[in-house]
């Protein structure tokens, strides 16, 4: 059965497949803000840079409940780590 694939498989392995490199890296933030600067319709948010901001971004944008996201460029879900050593779980 698996003898009809060994030429495919055999042609697959020898192809010099080469890593796909990612030449952007933004931040979700920054990617609605580009969206949202060319008119493209997001959901509406405030960034804050540090913890002082929360309360001013909570008196400029009201709703009953704000969701409070850490993002950080570490190359996928689940990759990002603390300086304590503590990691997000995947997924």
């Amino acid at each position: 059965m698996f003898s009809k694939y060994s030429s495919l498989l055999s042609r697959m392995a020898s192809i010099n497949l080469k890593q796909v490199s990612r030449g952007l890296n933004l931040l979700e933030y920054q990617s609605k803000g580009l969206l949202e600067d060319n008119n493209v319709l997001v959901q509406r948010f405030r960034v804050a840079s540090e913890k002082a901001d929360g309360p001013k971004i909570a008196s400029e944008f009201p709703c009953k409940e704000y969701v409070v996201k850490a993002q950080v460029l570490a190359g996928g879900r689940g990759k990002g780590h603390f300086d304590n050593g503590f990691k997000g779980k995947r997924p």
